[in-house]
């Protein structure tokens, strides 16, 4: 019988993982950001800026008392619908307090260097749970927090696609759950509340990760044998709840996603977005909010995005 472990900030073994996996993303991502995380930003292209912009957005829009899901401060006059946009609003409101005292590249640098932690870190505990390896789980976290995946969203400055920490959550959660070792509810609970976190971070991942679930629960329901697939029918009644749950909480974002009205008119074809600075016409996207004390402008080309040609800027005025 594998023996049980303590885990999360019980089990000491996790609290060192957890210090080591800082130490390793300070010295591989931050040492080029110390002293100066307000003047310089993680990520090689103009992509960071817009998301560095919703993070101004989201405490903005409730300060103010705006509808989030509609900004008009930005191709006016017919605004933009937000929820078309990654702007991660989960993050946006946790880093709010960060962000409003010391501005959007700060918490933008933070968050980067948090969500590679982060998601070693709950990789870890997932192995941990699974082996009860602690040499095994450190690497395993290892591998799935500097993956060659987060590399790459780290250097092209996408801060929405590296904030994938829930994900082995959930997974740990239903594992937990077929080993008995929480009850329906509180599973229904616990994975609604991952499922509503992973989507108000990030709905691509969010979206990838429902569908890649399904088939794997299809696969395994397929390869199963009849024991095997009475216990993952009992997963049915627990896995609707928290779905019909996630869906209520998540329903307002919801709404604007859907909302044939307010779909921005910018949705382009593949062949479109391709478009460079060569072979189109350079517009400017300037947007200021926040009583004048902070500004983002970011800049495109065309349709498309020019990584190499166009400068960001992303300060405080």
């Amino acid at each position: 019988m594998r023996r049980k472990v303590a885990t999360g900030w019980s089990d000491p073994y996790g609290v060192a993982a957890f210090g080591l996996y800082i130490l390793l993303a300070s010295a591989f991502f931050g040492r080029s950001l110390f002293f100066n995380f307000a003047a310089v930003h993680i990520g090689r292209n103009t992509d960071s800026s817009p998301l560095m912009w919703g993070l101004v957005w989201w405490p903005y829009a409730l300060k103010h008392g705006l509808n989030p899901f509609l900004c008009r401060l930005v191709w006016a006059p017919r605004g933009f619908n937000v929820a078309w946009f990654t702007g991660m609003p989960l993050a946006a409101l946790l880093a709010a307090p960060l962000t409003a005292a010391e501005g959007p590249a700060v918490s933008y640098n933070i968050l980067c260097l948090t969500a590679v932690v982060l998601a070693a870190w709950s990789a870890f505990l997932l192995c941990r749970h699974l082996s009860a390896d602690y040499a095994a789980a450190l690497l395993g976290g290892y591998v799935f927090g500097f993956s060659s995946y987060m590399l790459g969203r780290l250097g092209a400055g996408h801060l929405s696609l590296l904030l994938i920490f829930p994900l082995p959550l959930i997974l740990l959660s239903v594992i937990a759950h077929l080993q008995g070792r929480i009850h329906h509810l509180a599973f229904s609970v616990i994975l609604a509340l991952l499922v509503v976190a992973q989507f108000f971070l990030s709905v691509e991942d969010a979206a990838t990760a429902l569908i890649v679930g399904t088939l794997g629960l299809g696969l395994t329901w397929y390869f199963s044998d009849p024991d095997q697939r009475s216990r993952l029918l009992e997963l049915a009644s627990p896995l609707a709840v928290a779905g019909v749950m996630s869906a209520l909480i998540a329903s307002p974002y919801l709404y604007y996603l859907l909302d044939h009205d307010t779909l921005p008119n910018l949705v382009s074809s593949p062949g479109r977005a391709s478009a460079t600075c060569s072979t189109s016409s350079s517009r400017t996207l300037a947007a200021s909010l926040g009583d004048g004390s902070r500004s983002i402008s970011f800049f495109a080309c065309g349709p498309g995005i020019s990584g190499r040609a166009m400068p960001i800027s992303a300060s405080r005025c």
